[in-house]
């Protein structure tokens, strides 16, 4: 009897295990049919991929650009901002030199030094241009300038460097494409250069005082909120400045 009821409740295991795995197959392939059913997921396309997007086209492959569509509203949408990437460096300059070529400039770095907006000079930023779909006009030229801007001088400013630059604004005022070509910097650098030493804000390290200070009017006043944050951070003796990242606890 006893060997008996062994194998009936060996035999009644071995059944519940094939009808476990087949329970098992069956939802397996109901799931797999369930997701071969839903529709794939839609990536988000960046608007300068999508059809359309870009500077209008003219002809198979070239494309008409206007001065001023980095401003469009919908400029982030139409065309490509960020770093560029190598083959796009490679592209611009190709294309760069043969239109330098085409127009009889012996020297590549002329035209990127004095950027002419009118006459026959104007015609290398349009040409350039016309060959790039997605980049706009004045992203171009950016780049340009730092592939061929003769720059005698990168990376952070001097000390001597910024006496430099407030006395050639206190000669010729903020001529900063001349002040470039002479300090060997770009237009552009300059220009933030002297916007940064003019501005009345106080910037660098904050002192343990005002720190203190920081952390003393938010004990006091709580956090600031975006209208009052002028009036605000002038508690603190930085009127208009940045929060340094340091944690504060409320009291």
């Amino acid at each position: 009897m006893a060997d008996a009821g062994a194998a009936s409740a060996s035999t009644s295991g071995r059944k519940r295990k094939r009808s476990e795995v087949a329970e098992d197959g069956r939802a397996s392939s109901g799931a797999a049919a369930a997701a071969a059913a839903e529709p794939p997921i839609k990536r988000r396309v960046k608007g300068w991929k999508r059809d359309g997007a870009g500077a209008p086209e003219i002809a198979p492959g070239r494309y008409v650009h206007r001065w001023n569509e980095h401003r469009a509203a919908d400029s982030d949408q139409q065309f490509k901002y960020g770093p560029f990437s190598p083959e796009e460096d490679a592209r611009l300059k190709e294309v760069y030199e043969a239109v330098c070529a085409e127009l009889h400039i012996a020297d590549p770095s002329e035209p990127v030094v004095n950027p002419v907006w009118k006459g026959d000079m104007s015609r290398v930023w349009k040409e350039v241009a016309s060959h790039f779909r997605n980049r706009t006009l004045r992203a171009l030229l950016r780049r340009l300038q730092r592939l061929y801007f003769p720059l005698t001088s990168r990376g952070p400013w001097k000390p001597e460097e910024d006496i430099e630059l407030l006395l050639h604004v206190a000669e010729r005022g903020p001529a900063f494409g001349a002040i470039a070509r002479v300090m060997g910097r770009l237009e552009k650098s300059v220009a933030a250069r002297y916007a940064t030493l003019s501005s009345p804000h106080e910037r660098g390290r904050w002192s343990p005082a005002e720190l203190q200070a920081l952390i003393d009017a938010v004990k006091k006043h709580g956090t600031p909120v975006a209208s009052g944050a002028g009036e605000w951070w002038s508690w603190v003796g930085r009127p208009g400045a940045a929060a340094p990242a340091v944690a504060v606890t409320t009291c």
